[in-house]
């Protein structure tokens, strides 16, 4: 999102002075040691300023986040700073670190909670720049290097060559069955093909289906066009972050495109790094004193100033060297989990933990992400003991663990039912199996249904037979306990779960023409049933909130006829009132619901049946009956099968329809910013040139065809940075690039005719400026050209 100078500053104010005791600068106070003790004592100032925030939390800290944690995380940075220098030649500096806290700080979005995590280090700009910088950037950083190192991953690489040589030499036949091949059928939405995915009523005709894959009009033209004419084509090897890929284009038709994709994972990060990190002494890691620092603050722009001995906070001046004039603002790179829909997602009070889930164009993943707000900062959940892949699971927040249980795995032509989860633990990035006896082992498709009581997590839906059927969950003895059948509601498809404080309220709607919607009440202090009224009941199901003495539904649209229609529901009187339709979003399916403790939000979807997906939304006000439309500037792309977390002052969106982009909602100001935003689009016969201080990449060709884009790469901070397009020169590939000095000159390529046109870059402005016409050479593309100080030749 570009904007103005003004609003620039407005959202990221400039370096300020903080002082640690008030009145003297960081540069007046004598330099003090950090050892190992003293990083300990500042770790645990850090995780007790998350853990006050914790959801739920009930042990004292001290029994939570015990010593040997502690010295635990604090070891682990310290050998990653070890395994940088060792393994990757880079060496963490002071100005590295202090480039890592204008990041947090700059993409902050919870900024008072990043200003109490400064407090917790007396604002010593030492303790903040060693023991909340640090472990941030050489996280990032080791994980990254890992990730793309060329000899950690020769074996696999070598793999997949010949995996792509053995398909091009036409020695491997594509629709042969064989380890580490999936076919992948996607189809378009709101065709009768993926209707009948849907439903399970298809043809059986296993032999020609793949995983179905249902995914917007926009996304199957794209890949119908690649596979138009060429079938059989195989696509060129592509390296991912966890794997390296062979796509083929086995068949397309109008609605449905067939592709098998092979697949040659990577030495996993979590076995790797529990092999070195034995052999590596966590000394204490010399840094550079920060003397004089200046602490990048968060928040309304305020500078600290000293008139004669006050000390005041007044409002900061921006000059023109604070703001660079249209400048791009994506959030670090960090470890952006992959692609993914259909996942879970869960909010602690601090972080935001997302796990599984359908990922486009291959198998369900087993990996997730944490996202942490106050510092704008994604790290990876540990894949050691994790459950196995799946997608459309239950994931509930116990107040110190996220439970997984259930879900899909797609294999072949068929999905097949978990019956099993796991525990995992945010602080210590570690998983724990759950019980599976007495787990109730036939709940079947559409979803069961999952809360969290504050003891045990509930899980309830309907058997092989359409029979009810469901159990308690308890973590703490890790025992399953059956819940009574009797009285509860049945055949119920689209329904939804809340807990009420004391009891669960089951409720859902019937299929398209069927019986309207029903639900019950579980009480498991009693173990018993009672049913929902259903007097002025909405007729469907679909996603709930509770607002403490309310539940509000607003419907999933199943049938494209649906009206946009809400409920709300008195568990005491055991009755319904209708919501306002009045400003109410359209009628759609498959969106999501917070509670912000005044609102509740809807927002995405789409309309079942169709290619139409939905950016909008809308927030309902249950005191005054009355909807408020989101507003769509600056929104995440149209969408469903997402998630959405409130964290107690924004929704973050993330995921859905094959798209791991997201946004955080400001109902407050009615606003939305991105999250971290992914490197640019793998690619090749593109650009790559070296600035001094970044790399810049541009053009070339990806798989979905010539590129007009690009990205600034900067590594001291592994973050990258998107290139305008305004005034850009055509998509191309095969071009030709110069560094001048203070601009990169793009001429020539390729975009299916050779081309004669360029373009000057300069990414201080990030601005495009056309190279002149007149007497110029040409049109070529595969040529070479040099900067002789003065002048490029081609």
């Amino acid at each position: 999102m570009r904007m103005p100078v003004a609003a620039f500053c407005r959202l990221l104010p400039p370096v300020l002075f903080l002082l640690s005791a008030g009145t003297t600068r960081a540069a007046d106070r004598a330099p003090h040691p950090l050892d190992f003790e003293a990083r300990v004592r500042a770790q645990a100032a850090i995780e007790r300023v998350y853990y006050s925030h914790q959801i739920g939390a009930k042990r004292p800290f001290e029994q939570a986040v015990p010593r040997a944690l502690l010295e635990r995380k604090v070891q682990t940075y310290l050998k990653q700073s070890i395994a940088l220098e060792r393994f990757w030649k880079t060496s963490i500096t002071s100005d590295m670190l202090r480039k890592e806290l204008e990041r947090i700080a700059r993409g902050s979005r919870m900024p008072d909670r990043l200003l109490e995590l400064y407090a917790a280090l007396e604002h010593d700009p030492l303790l903040i720049q060693e023991c909340l910088a640090r472990p941030a950037l050489v996280g990032r950083l080791t994980q990254n290097f890992f990730t793309f190192d060329h000899n950690l991953h020769a074996e696999a690489r070598r793999e997949a060559e010949a995996i792509h040589r053995r398909l091009l030499d036409g020695l491997l036949d594509p629709r042969a069955a064989r380890p580490g091949r999936v076919v992948v059928e996607l189809l378009r939405s709101g065709s009768e093909e993926a209707k009948e995915a849907r439903t399970g009523d298809r043809a059986p005709d296993s032999s020609s289906q793949g995983i179905p894959q249902i995914v917007d009009a926009a996304e199957f033209d794209r890949w119908a066009a690649r596979a138009s004419g060429q079938t059989g084509r195989i696509e060129t090897l592509r390296e991912e972050r966890e794997r390296f890929v062979t796509r083929v284009l086995l068949e397309a038709r109008r609605n449905r495109t067939l592709i098998a994709v092979f697949v040659t994972p990577k030495v996993e990060w979590d076995r790797w790094w529990k092999g070195v990190e034995d052999n590596l002494d966590a000394g204490t890691v010399k840094a550079v004193s920060p003397d004089g620092m200046d602490l990048p603050i968060p928040g309304r722009g305020l500078r600290f100033s000293r008139e004669g001995s006050t000390s005041e906070f007044a409002p900061a001046s921006p000059t023109p060297s604070e703001c660079a004039p249209d400048t791009w603002d994506n959030g670090a790179l960090d470890d952006l989990p992959e692609p993914r829909s259909n996942h879970t997602a869960v909010w602690t009070g601090s972080l935001m933990i997302i796990w599984g889930g359908g990922a486009l164009l291959k198998n369900d993943p087993d990996t997730g992400g944490r996202y942490d707000p106050a510092t704008d900062t994604w790290t990876s959940t540990s894949t050691l003991g994790a459950p196995s892949a799946r997608s459309g699971h239950k994931a509930v927040w116990t107040g110190s663990e996220m439970i997984i249980w259930w879900g899909v795995f797609w294999e072949s032509t068929f999905g097949y039912l978990r019956y099993d989860g796991g525990r995992y633990d945010p602080l210590t990035d570690t998983w724990t199996p759950i019980s599976t006896v007495n787990a109730p082992h036939h709940i079947d498709n559409p979803d069961p249904v999952a809360v969290w009581t504050g003891t045990a997590m509930l899980v309830w839906g309907l058997d092989f037979a359409g029979l009810p059927m469901g159990a308690r969950y308890n973590p703490s003895g890790n025992i399953w306990t059956p819940i009574s059948n009797v009285n509860a509601p049945s055949g119920l498809i689209r329904r939804t779960a809340v807990w009420a404080g004391t009891r669960m309220i089951v409720w859902g709607g019937g299929d398209c023409g069927g019986p309207p919607g029903s639900g019950g009440r579980y009480d498991p202090s009693t173990d018993t049933w009672i049913p929902v009224s259903t007097t002025g009941a909405p007729a469907g199901g679909g996603p709930m909130v509770w607002t403490g003495s309310e539940m509000i539904l607003w419907n999933d649209s199943l049938c494209s006829s649906d009206v946009s229609v809400g409920a709300r529901y008195d568990p005491v009187s055991d009755i319904w009132m209708s919501t306002s339709t009045e400003g109410a979003p359209s009628s759609r399916h498959d969106h999501t619901a917070v509670w912000t403790g005044s609102e509740m939000i809807i927002w995405g979807g789409h309309v079942n049946g169709t290619s139409i997906y939905f950016n909008t939304g809308g927030r309902y006000n249950p005191a005054t009956d009355s909807w408020t439309a989101t507003s769509t500037v600056s929104a995440p792309s149209a969408r469903s099968d997402h998630t959405a977390v409130w964290t107690g002052t924004q929704m973050i969106v993330l995921g859905g329809s094959g798209d791991q982009t997201g946004g955080r909602y400001d109902p407050a100001a009615d606003s939305w910013t991105p999250t971290s935003h992914p490197p640019p689009t793998a690619r090749y016969s593109h650009i790559a040139l070296w600035t001094g201080n970044q790399m810049i990449v541009w053009g070339g060709y990806s798989g979905e065809g010539y590129l007009g884009s690009g990205s600034r790469y900067d590594p001291a901070l592994d973050t990258w940075t998107p290139i305008a397009t305004l005034d850009s020169p055509s998509p191309r590939a095969n071009h030709s690039g110069v560094w001048t000095g203070d601009r990169m000159l793009v001429w020539g390529g390729y975009d299916g005719t050779a081309l004669d046109s360029g373009g000057r870059y300069d990414p201080v402005a990030d601005t495009w400026s056309p190279t002149s016409p007149t007497n110029v050479p040409a049109a070529r593309y595969v040529h070479s050209a040099v900067w002789t100080g003065t002048r490029m030749i081609v």
